[in-house]
């Protein structure tokens, strides 16, 4: 999803530069004729934008990349974590459950053996 949209922002980009060669790219500053050297100096222009585009591209791209093996490794360590949870609450249940048998055997044979006044 990311990808395509990167794509279709580039091509929009790339849509919205003039033509080469239109009058908008190749006129004089004074606006009056062609002008070879505007023409050129566009040209070099957009290959360099093109090229930051591109680089913007890729450095998206591996963020991307490293965003989405993060977000695995936090499904991971989120999913182990709630395992290691569940497994402490039935030890401290069963913890608990013990404790108290144990304490109510005591408490019986204590009733049990103690002498009567």
């Amino acid at each position: 999803m990311a990808k395509s949209f990167l794509h279709s922002r580039i091509a929009d980009l790339v849509h919205s530069l003039p033509l080469l060669g239109s009058p908008a790219t190749t006129l004089a500053p004074d606006g009056r004729g062609f002008d070879p050297r505007l023409s050129g100096g566009r040209q070099m222009g957009e290959r360099q934008q093109m090229r930051t585009l591109e680089d913007q591209v890729r450095r998206y791209e591996e963020e991307l990349a490293r965003l989405r093996v993060e977000n695995e490794q936090l499904r991971r360590s989120s999913q182990a974590f709630g395992e290691l949870a569940e497994r402490l609450s039935i030890a401290l249940n069963t913890a608990t459950r013990v404790n108290k048998r144990t304490a109510g055997d005591v408490g019986a044979r204590l009733h049990v053996t103690a002498p009567e006044s």
